[in-house]
């Protein structure tokens, strides 16, 4: 386990590079952090931002889609507040 926490291999050579810190970049433990993270935010800081604006231009039923795959997001939205109010939380980082 160390090793491939420390350690990580470039293409198919037999270079190796000692990592100081972090955890490999598609390493399974990368990817297993990442959802659990991102799954929190989605939860806690996205879905209400998206409910409450939903809620404002709501004409019955939800208005949007979102679905995450990793660390990218897909929202569909049939209202433009929603995707523009989506868009500037993501850029300035919630």
């Amino acid at each position: 386990i160390e090793k491939n926490i420390v350690s990580t291999r470039i293409g198919d050579t037999e270079i190796e590079f000692n990592q100081i810190k972090g955890i490999p970049q598609g390493s399974v433990l990368s990817t297993l952090l990442c959802n659990i993270y991102y799954g929190d935010l989605e939860q806690k800081l996205i879905r209400p931002i998206l409910e409450e604006n939903e809620k404002k231009a709501r004409h019955g039923g939800l208005q949007y889609l979102l679905t995450r795959l990793v660390d990218d997001f897909l929202l569909i939205s049939t209202s433009k507040q929603t995707v523009d109010t989506f868009a500037e939380k993501l850029g300035a980082g919630f």
